[in-house]
């Protein structure tokens, strides 16, 4: 009598040896990324969850950062379903660190921490409090950089001297960045006591405090310490730094002066030539102002046409505009010269009116990335609560057409193991009818019924349209690319809003929100079905009546 392997083992063993194999100290990174991801495979087909989730934990760290955020973002769906919240947090952080949307890096930054608090593992939380700290300074929000940093501080307890200092460090600079001169002062004051005197730190925190220090109008403090900065550097070899501190350092000279001293100001401005444009910008308008401030409007002017080709030439200075406007404007005063004052003026009030707008969208894209985090988690919410709830066995159609969540969920992973298998698309969707609250159970019950039927008979007959949690339709559309899903989404929707389907005495207002999303975008079924899940989220806070698919 024959006996036939069971292809499940077989796949198991595989996958044993296949990990074995990638923990060899002697592979490439090429060769080590190559066996985890044949691994990967493996493993999505045993439906071994846990496993796959770990593998494409590990291949984040390995792959391009394309591919790796793929793997993270799949990584995290998966950890979500499996409970596991600590490593889903970990997972989370990585799609933080590959993000090249610096919103998308603050929310799933923010979204890690909350997860890890929940999770209580501190040291989790801490490194989320860090990238979201730099998120939001990148952003142009360095107060809340300075908040989150703060927090951070309450969290490092267990942290050596040298990292607690070197947060402390990047506290000072939000503050700084935050205008907190006050703070930032004592803030830099206290960092450059804890490190070594010839360390890149120490020069960081004397070039910071010689920085508050002239902002304050102490220039002959301030001089000094950006003198040692400068002396640090020079041991350190480190010439971009060292020439940031000698041009501040001239800057302060000069400031610090009762009267203009003209050879240095000449090296001020020599420096400042070689500097990035931002410092190049500051330390030239300090001059110019200083001059025009002392009597000297000879030296002021040659220094302010320099300043407007700066301005001209580096968009990213933009924020400077009024000031240089405001000099401008001095200028022409005290030369005489009223219309040309005045012209300055309304141009420095106008950059300024646009600087405000500027800093108002930022305000606003950061509540809406709040928002969302707090979506997100919502979200997250809702599909545990739908993952307790006990599922229907049946294969049998309820009213209108649709199968049972249970058979729509195994139709799902057939489906998927079928598109890795044959190398094809698949497409998965969720749909909602959103009824408005004052129309009657029953009358409900009856639109939703007639509104499932619609759906199954618009929909192929190899598509599958099940219950997703009695109250919206998880629809399966085996080999369907995402062009081709959201376009059947799109025809639906659109034949959807023609309400031809409703019946005759039955016609209450609705809207109709459709969540996609398309194998490839994150790897498992389930992660691709919560994936649309959450883009049905999305349309329904966009307003409704919309395809939003997950990119």
């Amino acid at each position: 009598m024959t006996t036939h392997a069971d292809p499940h083992q077989a796949t198991t063993e595989r996958l044993h040896a296949l990990l074995e194999h990638a923990h060899r100290t002697d592979l490439t990174p090429e060769e080590r990324r190559a066996l985890l991801q044949h691994a990967h495979e493996q493993s999505v087909v045993t439906s071994d969850e846990a496993r796959t989730a770990d593998l494409e934990r590990a291949l984040a760290d390995l792959c391009d950062p394309t591919t790796a955020l793929s793997y993270a973002r799949a990584a995290a769906r998966r950890y979500e379903t499996l409970g596991e919240t600590w490593k889903e947090a970990c997972a989370l952080l990585r799609e933080s660190e590959l993000e090249l949307d610096d919103l998308a890096a603050l929310r799933q930054a923010l979204a890690a921490g909350r997860l890890a608090r929940n999770a209580g593992h501190p040291d989790l939380e801490l490194r989320a409090l860090h990238a979201a700290a730099s998120a939001y300074a990148t952003l142009g929000h360095p107060g809340e950089a300075a908040a989150t940093l703060q927090l951070a501080l309450t969290l490092d307890a267990a942290a050596s001297e040298r990292e607690q200092a070197r947060l402390l460090l990047d506290l000072a600079t939000a503050l700084h960045e935050a205008r907190d001169l006050a703070e930032a002062r004592a803030t830099y004051l206290t960092a450059a006591k804890r490190f070594p005197a010839v360390s890149g730190e120490h020069r960081r925190a004397l070039t910071g405090l010689g920085e508050v220090l002239l902002e304050q109008g102490d220039a002959a403090r301030a001089a000094a310490f950006l003198e040692r900065a400068a002396d640090v550097a020079s041991h350190l070899r480190d010439d971009p730094s060292r020439q940031v501190a000698q041009t501040l350092a001239a800057l302060a000279q000069v400031l610090a002066s009762v009267e203009v001293d003209e050879a240095r100001v000449r090296q001020a401005i020599s420096l400042a030539r070689s500097c990035p444009p931002a410092l190049a910008l500051r330390v030239i308008l300090g001059l110019a102002r200083h001059a025009l401030t002392s009597g000297r409007a000879d030296l002021a002017t040659p220094l302010a046409a320099h300043l407007t080709e700066l301005l001209h030439a580096n968009v990213a200075l933009l924020d400077r505009a009024e000031d240089v406007e405001r000099l401008l404007a001095d200028l022409a005063e005290d030369s005489g010269d009223l219309r040309a004052a005045l012209d300055h003026q309304r141009l420095s009030a106008e950059h300024r009116l646009a600087r405000r707008e500027r800093e108002l969208a930022r305000e606003r894209d950061l509540l809406a990335a709040r928002y969302d985090v707090e979506l997100q988690l919502a979200a997250r919410r809702e599909r545990a609560s739908t993952r307790t709830r006990a599922p229907e066995a049946s294969s049998t159609p309820l009213p209108g057409g649709a199968r049972s969540r249970e058979y729509g969920l195994e139709q799902l992973q057939r489906d998927y193991r079928r598109c890795l298998r044959a190398k094809t698309d698949l497409g998965v969707a969720v749909v909602g009818l959103d009824i408005e609250s004052e129309t009657s159970g029953a009358d409900a019950a009856r639109l939703h019924a007639a509104f499932t039927t619609f759906l199954v008979s618009t929909l192929r007959d190899t598509d599958t349209v099940a219950d997703f949690d009695g109250r919206r339709l998880l629809v399966v559309l085996p080999e369907t690319g995402p062009v081709g899903a959201r376009q059947v989404m799109q025809r639906l929707l659109q034949r959807a809003l023609e309400r031809a389907w409703c019946p005759a005495d039955l016609s209450p207002p609705f809207q109709v929100s459709v969540g996609l999303c398309n194998q490839g975008f994150v790897q498992g079924a389930r992660l691709i079905l919560e994936s649309a899940d959450e883009q049905y989220y999305r349309a329904r806070r966009e307003g409704g009546d919309r395809v939003c698919a997950a990119e």
